[in-house]
């Protein structure tokens, strides 16, 4: 199958920090979406994909994040200063995917205090022990019932460390029915984020994450060490006018306030403070 996407950059939307289950290779890319194997790659004729037949193409348009007006929002958020117009040009082409809810909620869990190549492993760790086999050497990421039955002794041997009883709590809260996820679609950011702070580990900024990367909530805007690092370099004089960090990125970056945080900080973990 081939998409004609005229403004999607397979690397900017996978290698910028929000899902950990994609890889690029010399043909592509190839990544693991809800037990499937995909493999996709950027042709003259447009994206060329495998692994995702005719009648699954608008559930993969929907699962890249696609936004047409993006190119609009892109021009908008880069007019705001030179600091996001070289964000924006550095990744440009960048959308938020929507992933799986359970999937990116124990991915982010298991991002606490972790950079990005040791969660992706610690990930894959999990969809071998405890997810189905998809493919030759492939595995779906597990789900809730069957991480549920896995014993803190088994997740600390993978090298979860203390993020082991969180991850378990998720799993069986989950599981068991305490948390839907599926309900977390029709209520606000706020009441969402209320939800999944029930569940061990999950404090504010990852379940922003979880919102942005997931359910396509996009007023949430995670504020990491990156994004600390940049509103100190660049805009401490200007947050000195807003209460918190969180009103100043709300009340400055507007509307498309998850999107702009999404480049800028995949400009500082990749770029730098070049501007």
């Amino acid at each position: 199958m081939i998409l004609q996407l005229q403004h999607f950059s397979p690397e900017n939307t996978f290698l910028n920090g929000q899902c950990f289950r994609w890889n690029q290779d010399e043909d592509g890319f190839k990544g693991i979406v809800r037990a499937k194997e995909i493999r996709l790659k950027q042709t003259e004729e447009g994206l060329q994909i495998q692994g995702v037949n005719e009648e699954e193409k608008d559930w993969f348009i929907h699962y890249l994040g696609v936004e047409d007006d993006l190119p609009a929002k892109e021009k908008r958020i880069s007019s705001i200063d030179p600091v996001m117009k070289a964000a924006i040009e550095h990744g440009k082409g960048m959308h938020l995917l929507r992933q799986d809810p359970f999937e990116t909620l124990i991915s982010f869990i298991l991002s606490a205090n972790n950079h990005i190549p040791r969660i992706k492993s610690l990930v894959e760790k999990l969809s071998l022990k405890y997810g189905e086999k998809i493919g030759e050497e492939s595995y779906g990421f597990p789900t809730p019932e069957a991480l549920s039955k896995a014993s803190l002794e088994e997740l600390r041997s993978l090298g979860l460390g203390y993020r082991d009883q969180y991850v378990l709590d998720a799993a069986k809260k989950v599981h068991h029915g305490d948390i839907d996820l599926d309900s977390l679609y029709q209520l606000s950011s706020q009441e969402a984020s209320k939800e999944l702070q029930k569940i061990k580990g999950v404090g504010k900024k990852v379940a922003s994450c979880i919102l942005l990367f997931s359910y396509g909530k996009r007023d949430n805007f995670p504020v990491d060490t990156w994004i600390k690092q940049a509103l100190s370099l660049y805009y401490p004089e200007k947050i000195k006018e807003y209460p918190s960090e969180e009103a100043f990125l709300q009340g400055y970056f507007g509307e498309d306030v998850g999107l702009a945080q999404q480049y800028l900080f995949h400009y500082m973990r990749t770029k730098g403070k070049s501007l």
